[in-house]
């Protein structure tokens, strides 16, 4: 072997040891336009070559040369292009979050400074304001007086700070339009549900500590508003947010939706115990009361199809659990009472469209239907049937 030879060899076989996942093989002669090694089966370089001689070694540096169009090259260009793109989308993405807090601040900022404009008189006399044709500044000084007379008087609220209770399609529906309406909304949910749909506006989870801790939480927050929109069946709740507002004076608006239709068919009972004695013995029911309440049918004996968002803590020996969140279609409720043989349907007087389809169903099939009725609302608050009448007791 020829010495020249032999020195290419050996800088062929530096450049593939060090770098054969690139596939740069090439002659260490080869210069620009060189066809490669056809013994070696080597391609062309990609690039200029620049080769200086050191001793009797060619050292090759630069194989992919200036024109950077190797396999190493495109890959650092397809990684730029998509760590910018990843850059892009981070910052869009901080923006936008960043535009919702401005927004949030901002409307926090004005109602501050209203509160601290107006204040919250004590003790106003009747006609110290005059609602209409007052100026914007003393509108919620108007309305402040208004409740100083009357204290759960529905009145006009502007851009004022409202707690709303409950996390019922109607309360999610309410938070947005008044927030959308400029209003301060706080929603408070119980927490008795996991991963419950979040409302617009900002959120709390948990109780209050009764009567006495949310009339607390009322004036620290210098709340103007509270709106029950909690589940029919809350009563606890409802008396609680009705006292408290009675105690600070708070405007209280309690929404209702209208419940189901009377049947002559239905029997309606006062409470899930009187319904777990209706049942007849041997009988396959399908319960619709919520998870909370499902122990009061543990010593019926029959076969229950339980559906409920989170399991129930204590489940009558025979039984069929489906977890799942409605509304539910007409069909669908065929289908799950044919499939599982149902006869008998116990449910709660809930009310509302999106739980109508099973009642409508349950007839259909010539089911045995047991209604739990409604308890009484707190005597003497303000109750509205819609979203709407809330809307207008508060926007006008």
């Amino acid at each position: 072997m020829r010495r020249d030879e032999g020195t290419r060899h050996r800088v062929d076989r530096r450049l593939t040891d060090g770098q054969r996942q690139a596939g740069l093989g090439h002659r260490a002669d080869a210069g620009p336009g060189d066809e490669g090694d056809p013994r070696a089966g080597r391609p062309a370089a990609y690039g200029r070559t620049d080769q200086r001689q050191v001793g009797d070694v060619g050292v090759v540096a630069g194989v992919l040369g200036d024109a950077g169009h190797g396999p190493r090259a495109i890959r650092r260009e397809r990684f730029d292009r998509q760590r910018e793109r990843g850059r892009g989308r981070r910052q869009r993405d901080r923006h936008r979050v960043g535009e919702l807090a401005r927004q949030q601040r901002r409307v926090r900022r004005r109602g501050r400074r209203r509160r601290a404009r107006t204040g919250r008189p004590a003790g106003a006399q009747a006609g110290a304001f005059e609602l209409r044709g007052a100026p914007a500044g003393r509108r919620l000084g108007c309305l402040l007086a208004r409740h100083a007379r009357q204290p759960n008087d529905a009145a006009t609220v502007a851009g004022v700070r409202i707690l709303l209770l409950g996390g019922t399609s109607e309360a999610r529906e309410l938070a947005t339009r008044l927030v959308a309406s400029g209003h301060e909304v706080v929603s408070s949910l119980a927490g008795r549900v996991s991963n419950p749909d979040l409302p617009e506006g900002d959120v709390r989870v948990g109780g209050f500590g009764g009567p006495d801790g949310l009339a607390a939480y009322l004036t620290e927050e210098k709340v103007d508003a509270l709106v029950d929109a909690t589940h029919p069946f809350a009563e606890h709740i409802s008396a609680n947010a009705y006292a408290a507002a009675a105690q600070t004076g708070t405007m209280h608006l309690l929404l209702r939706r209208p419940g189901f239709p009377r049947h002559p068919e239905y029997v309606v009972v006062p409470d899930v115990h009187a319904a777990a004695e209706a049942i007849t013995p041997g009988s396959t029911v399908f319960l619709t009361i919520g998870r909370q309440q499902v122990s009061a049918f543990g010593h019926v004996d029959a076969k229950f199809v339980i559906r409920a968002i989170d399991p129930p803590s204590v489940l009558p020996p025979h039984h069929v659990l489906v977890l799942d969140r409605g509304p539910f279609a007409f069909d669908e409720e065929i289908e799950l009472m044919q499939r599982h043989g149902v006869d008998t349907l116990v449910t709660k007087d809930s009310g509302g469209a999106a739980t109508a389809a099973k009642l409508e169903a349950a007839s259909q099939l010539g089911l045995t239907v047991i209604v739990v009725a409604r308890p009484a609302v707190p005597e003497g608050a303000h109750v509205v049937e819609s979203v709407e009448q809330v809307m207008h007791q508060l926007v006008r």
